[in-house]
């Protein structure tokens, strides 16, 4: 039996005798050999009589792997909400009258955001503000639903109210002091602090 592969040489040699008729058929008189050679090489190309290489599918370009991050999860979302809440409640006493509730608004809702209004009010007309900065040590964040809790091991050493006439700290804040907060998302997707409650000294 022959094998495929010789059958295949068989088919080309064929093939390309055919083509060599042909040529010698259309050979003009005062063609040379060399390029009466190169009329053949041409013809077997042009005609298909070449052997055809396996079709060889091209590679496709690799999907690049997407550039925006992942979706943050519902926790991280509330912890950078309530972080963003101490942040501006150590300078709220120092926003501009004019936009002190707006820009509040942005990190805490009722009956927070009233809270906080209030007690800045108090203190200006106290003559007194707010120093240093306070750290949020997050320990623990419950979800349910639109709502959600969290438990903060507040860190405020450094922090506390002075007279802004004399420049004397009146106080300062402690290193461990437990905190509870509570938190909605509102319409517009944005965690806000609704609630604030200090268990005191400890963790």
């Amino acid at each position: 039996m022959v094998s495929p592969e010789a059958l295949t040489v068989l088919a080309l040699w064929a093939m390309a005798m055919i083509c060599i008729v042909i040529v010698q058929a259309m050979r003009p008189a005062k063609l040379t050999p060399r390029r009466w050679m190169m009329a053949v090489v041409a013809l077997l190309l042009l005609t298909g009589c070449t052997a055809e290489e396996s079709s060889v599918p091209l590679p496709t370009a690799a999907k690049s792997p997407s550039e925006s991050p992942p979706p943050q999860s519902e926790a991280e979302a509330i912890k950078r909400s309530y972080i963003a809440f101490i942040e501006i409640l150590d300078r709220a006493d120092s926003l501009p009258t004019g936009t002190r509730q707006q820009e509040l608004a942005r990190h805490m809702t009722d009956p927070q955001l009233t809270r906080v209004i209030n007690r800045t009010q108090e203190m200006n007309e106290e003559n007194i503000a707010s120093y240093g900065k306070v750290v949020a040590h997050v320990r623990e964040i419950q979800v349910n639903g639109t709502d959600a809790t969290l438990r903060d091991c507040q860190d405020s050493r450094d922090a506390g109210v002075m007279n802004t006439l004399t420049g004397k700290k009146i106080n300062r804040g402690i290193e461990k002091e437990s905190i509870k907060a509570y938190l909605s998302k509102e319409p517009d997707g944005r965690w806000r602090v609704t609630k604030t409650v200090s268990y005191g000294k400890g963790c």
